[in-house]
């Protein structure tokens, strides 16, 4: 193994976070004001922080309504990178098998639809009853994409029978 290959990519100075295991809602806070506070000394406009923020926060719920709950879960993961034009956040959890239809659809739907589709869309989820068991209606993915301007890139990889590997990828246009 090439140790300072490994050392320069665990070091990349691009890279605000990066946690693998699970993550908890307690974990949650701590990295959000950590994240915030980062953010608030590097990012000058105050409408990229707060989607910033947003993205952040709807990232971490998307990992703790789907994902796979177990107290020996390390699969959960968070990425969130300063790029020179973009923020990317990178996410991964293990979801049920048999869901990975459902929300790949969805997120195909969100991903075809124009700006003014997204908002029309949003509101009438906010006004049925759709809501899912676990509480949402796909509105995080909605809201994501709606604030970003951007497509919603994700991956869904069969880990067995019962679990898939769930990676999602989203953009935040820096300030210019």
């Amino acid at each position: 193994m090439n140790y300072q290959v490994l050392y320069k990519n665990l070091y990349d100075p691009s890279i605000l976070l990066l946690h693998k295991g699970n993550i908890s809602f307690e974990l949650i806070s701590v990295i959000l004001d950590s994240l915030e506070e980062s953010v608030s000394g590097m990012e000058g406009d105050k409408k990229v922080r707060k989607k910033f923020n947003n993205i952040i926060t709807e990232s971490f719920q998307n990992i703790g309504h789907h994902g796979k709950k177990s107290e020996s879960n390390t699969s959960d993961l968070m990425m969130v990178l300063s790029k020179k034009n973009y923020y990317k956040v990178v996410t991964g959890n293990l979801v049920e098998t048999d869901g990975v239809p459902i929300l790949s659809k969805q997120l195909e739907e969100i991903n075809g639809m124009s700006k003014d589709e997204l908002r029309t869309y949003y509101k009438e989820v906010m006004s049925s009853e759709g809501f899912s068991d676990k509480g949402t209606a796909g509105l995080g993915f909605i809201d994501m994409a709606r604030k970003t301007g951007q497509k919603l890139n994700y991956k869904f990889i069969e880990m067995d029978e019962k679990y898939s590997y769930f990676s999602f990828e989203v953009r935040i246009a820096k300030s210019n």
